[in-house]
């Protein structure tokens, strides 16, 4: 095992904390972050804020929220066979003008 460098285990550290890395890459991330505080402090925050997403993404909508079916009646508008406006079409006549 070696220390792989700050560089190196930035690079790496998000599939490290997936375990997506073989045996040897990890181990030296491992000790990289066992002695450096800067990465170490990095790893942890990736940390937190995966379990704070991963948690938002497992909680429910709170009762008083109107259900989105809601907006499902809502007449959609159809489709337009018109193109996109150009950026000449929607500069002013003044902006025209200097060109």
């Amino acid at each position: 095992m070696t220390d792989c460098g700050c560089d190196k285990a930035k690079k790496d550290l998000e599939e490290y904390l997936r375990n997506e890395l073989c045996n040897e890459d990890a181990a030296d991330i491992r000790e990289h972050l066992a002695h450096c505080s800067g990465c170490s402090d990095e790893a942890h925050l990736s940390v937190v804020l995966t379990e704070v997403v991963q948690r938002a993404c497992k909680e429910t909508r709170p009762r008083r929220c109107a259900p989105r079916s809601c907006c499902a009646s809502a007449p959609s508008r159809p489709p337009t066979d018109r193109s996109p406006p150009t950026d000449r079409s929607r500069r002013s006549s003044a902006q025209r003008s200097r060109i």
